[in-house]
């Protein structure tokens, strides 16, 4: 499955190619449009000093010159770049197509609803680059200016000068049809592109989406600050009523740290998915699950209360995250020549003491599913090693506790949107800590440590649990500081028996 951002990319190049079948002959057209459009008037009577004559012939010769302006761009080779270009639609639609279907098995392509907003993307960009929007854009600037100049008896040579810039632009602007193509290109190709992805979000009830695309010299302060971060809906849809994350106003500031600069004028809640950073945006509100969010994301909006988990929900989640965090552990443990736990859930009862401790945050809970991979001593280094690089690693831990006991704790993003704890350690310290050491390593490895040390097992757990209680007292007594006191010197003088 190709990353979120592997398909932005993806269904940015589609969209580019169209872009560029466009707009690549546009120079041509425009050449051609600007001498059809100069033959023309070399027709218009002048008088002796070359100012054009108020006359009923030169006006006439208007409704030739938007004739021949309009076969000029009307070729067929330009018929044949808008084909190309919206035969790339249909590409767009494709890849986000297979994007969805790897995030959702509720997805279906062939829903009509989908059919549709892409059927309506076509005729209406069809539309604007064939019909009334290249007559408005296009031809009736050019005719106004000849218009203009027949009734004020303009200069002829003013007349052609200000027709060639608005026709083939100078060196600060685009000549008129080459702007308006790469406008009405870039934003037709994106707002279909952002049309359905908001319509297969809505359709699939996602909330949660990344806001990404082409990093650009160019790109807003807006784009600039927020872009390949994670959003929840209801945060975008205040970004469209012109409030920040933290509710301050969006807008306002220098041209560089106005969050609003470019904005499409009545840009709100409901169309911010498809105007985005504003005119000629190349980024995207991708659509995603809350298994491939940002935990900072998360956590943001549990406290903004923009999203909230049941502690049933996140038992559910733990369990069917349990066979990817359990695979991880066997193929690290075979890899350094050790075992693994059996996965095991944290309680109900744990996760709402927990909760409760934290202010109800369910991101304070990072291990609901957990499991640890038991190593060598030679080998701990290597095995947690093993984990630079891999993007599902949220934190790394190492352990050393004032009680002696040592240990690494992995956190580890699972593709339910709650995290994993992956703890790797020695045996002889999983024998130490663990109650049921006897019944968690092999039995080789256990009468191994119990011989080496003569030791009983699981003393570590036992003295945390009575440190625990002494240690929650918010008043405790002179007699249970130095109890907690005691309980952390047994535990250390216990320890020390265990390190290699």
């Amino acid at each position: 499955m190709a990353t979120i951002n592997e398909n932005i990319d993806l269904v940015d190049d589609a969209i580019d190619k169209g872009i560029k079948a466009l707009t690549s002959n546009i120079d041509r057209t425009q050449r051609g449009a600007f001498n059809r459009v100069l033959a023309l008037t070399k027709e218009l009577d002048l008088d002796p000093d070359g100012n054009i004559k108020q006359t009923v012939k030169n006006l006439r010769l208007l409704a030739q010159i938007r004739l021949k302006l309009k076969n000029a761009i009307f070729t067929d080779s330009f018929q044949k770049s808008v084909k190309k270009y919206l035969e790339t639609f249909p590409v767009v639609e494709q890849r986000n197509a297979r994007y969805f279907n790897a995030i959702s098995e509720s997805f279906n392509p062939n829903r009509q609803l989908y059919r549709e907003v892409l059927r309506n993307s076509l005729k209406t960009t069809r539309e604007s680059l064939t019909g009334a929007g290249i007559d408005q854009a296009i031809i009736e600037p050019v005719i106004n200016i000849v218009n203009n100049s027949v009734t004020s008896g303009a200069h002829f040579a003013d007349m052609v000068k200000e027709l060639e810039i608005n026709i083939l632009g100078d060196a600060d602007r685009l000549g008129n049809l080459m702007r308006y193509s790469k406008q009405i290109t870039t934003d037709a190709s994106n707002q279909f592109n952002a049309d359905y992805n908001l319509t297969v979000a809505n359709d699939l009830e996602l909330d949660w989406f990344y806001y990404s695309g082409s990093r650009r010299k160019t790109s807003r302060p807006f784009c600039k600050k927020y872009r390949e971060k994670y959003f929840h809906k209801k945060e975008v849809e205040n970004f469209g009523r012109g409030k920040d994350l933290d509710g301050s106003p969006l807008c306002g500031g220098s041209t560089k740290t106005n969050l609003c600069a470019g904005r499409v004028k009545g840009t709100n809640e409901s169309n911010i998915f498809r105007y985005r950073g504003g005119y000629n945006c190349r980024h995207i509100y991708k659509p995603t699950t809350d298994a491939n969010v940002s935990p900072s994301a998360i956590n943001r909006n549990i406290q903004n209360q923009n999203y909230n988990i049941s502690t049933e929900d996140m038992m559910e989640r733990a369990q069917k995250s349990g066979r990817a965090i359990q695979s991880v552990a066997i193929q690290k443990a075979k890899q350094f020549k050790g075992t693994q736990t059996p996965i095991n859930f944290k309680s109900k009862d744990s996760i709402e003491r927990k909760m409760a401790a934290d202010n109800d945050l369910q991101n304070s809970i990072k291990d609901s599913v957990r499991t640890t991979i038991i190593v060598p001593r030679k080998q701990i280094e290597k095995a947690i090693k093993s984990f630079d690089g891999d993007a599902k690693v949220l934190r790394v831990k190492r352990q050393k506790t004032s009680m002696g006991y040592t240990g690494t704790i992995i956190n580890y993003k699972t593709n339910q949107g709650i995290q994993a704890e992956i703890q790797i350690n020695t045996p002889k310290m999983i024998y130490a800590k663990e109650e049921f050491a006897d019944k968690i390593l092999p039995k080789n490895l256990y009468d191994r440590v119990k011989r080496e040390t003569g030791l009983p097992h699981g003393q570590g757990h036992k003295l945390y649990e009575e440190f625990r209680e002494l240690d929650a007292l918010k008043k405790p007594t002179s007699n249970q500081i130095r109890k907690k006191q005691a309980l952390e010197k047994t535990a250390r003088d216990y320890y020390s028996n265990f390190q290699d």
